[in-house]
């Protein structure tokens, strides 16, 4: 593989990162982690993908939680109405039934 030359700027945390890579020298530590991140780019994406995917699936089932709770959430509402009109009629002929 032929060699070409080229100058580039990075910042110190850039720098620091590469060389905390496996290799013999700079050059050697930017390309293997190059090389990496190249080749595992697809099994990443594949990744992100899988999770966008579950994302969207929890979502869904998090939205029909939300609506089964708010129509009993109403349940419990006409419930306690319903309760509470039986209690006032109740009221109603115990009150009628006292001498």
């Amino acid at each position: 593989m032929a060699k070409i030359l080229k100058t580039v700027r990075l910042s110190e945390e850039m720098i620091s990162i590469i060389n905390d890579q496996a290799g013999e020298n700079f050059n050697a530590k930017l390309e293997l982690l190059i090389q990496r991140c190249f080749l595992e780019l697809p099994q990443v994406k594949k990744e992100l993908a899988a999770l966008s995917t579950k994302k969207r699936c929890e979502e869904e089932l998090l939205n029909q939680i939300r609506e089964d709770r708010k129509k009993q959430s109403e349940r419990l509402k006409r419930l306690k109405l319903i309760i509470d009109n039986i209690e006032i009629e109740l009221n109603q002929c115990y009150s009628l039934s006292k001498p």
